[in-house]
């Protein structure tokens, strides 16, 4: 069970760095939707192909940017982050080569392939809401915090949006407990699956029909 203070502040960092990535990875994508939506009338315009080579050739950097090392109570969720992040940066190279070859039948099929990324990214989701169960579970009449905060995020109850919506200022996310923390990375990672590589996914399932 989890509980020493060392812990939590390592798990906390791991936490930290999950939670930024995941928010480069739902700006990103929501750029490359829209860009993809004009796939046919703007395949041939440098400007346009450069604007989208940028954002799926970033996705390697996601990859690169987790941690060697996670902490101890993190490995479960370390493997899922891995395969997720891994399946994105190789579907990102994958883009970025059928743009190269201004082929929106191309460029369409591999965004429909995209589906799989957003699969992997339920699952890390759900290892992560595993995880910050387990963390209320260690102390279930307060947080398990670093720096004070009121009661935690519920696993259970982190996938509405409107009732826990991530904090806003640098300075309230690192006042949150490691439940509170955890529950916020399990919501942004089912706003990304939902929101963002489905979203592509989809983009690229409709303009093959269309």
């Amino acid at each position: 069970m989890p509980g020493s203070h060392t812990e939590h502040a390592a798990l906390a960092a791991y936490g930290d760095n999950l939670h930024v990535s995941i928010q480069r990875l739902d700006r990103s994508a929501k750029r490359a939707a829209a860009l993809l939506q004009t796939v046919d009338r703007d395949v041939d315009d440098p400007v346009w192909r450069a604007a989208l080579l940028v954002e799926c050739r970033g996705w390697r950097d996601l990859l690169d940017a987790v941690p060697a090392e996670p902490p101890l109570a993190a490995r479960e969720l370390h493997v899922q982050a891995l395969r997720w992040f891994g399946c994105v940066a190789n579907a990102g190279v994958s883009l970025a080569a059928a743009i190269t070859s201004r082929d929106p039948a191309l460029i369409r099929a591999t965004t429909a392939r995209l589906g799989h990324c957003a699969e992997l990214g339920h699952a890390c989701a759900q290892t992560a809401a595993h995880l910050a169960e387990r963390f209320d579970e260690a102390d279930p009449n307060g947080p398990v915090s670093t720096g004070g905060s009121p009661g935690p995020i519920r696993a259970r109850s982190v996938a509405s949006p409107e009732q826990h919506p991530p904090p806003s200022e640098p300075s309230s996310w690192a006042q949150m407990g490691i439940a509170d923390r955890l529950g916020v990375v399990f919501l942004g990672l089912c706003l990304v699956v939902s929101v963002g590589l489905t979203t592509l996914c989809v983009v690229g399932r409709l303009l093959g029909f269309m």
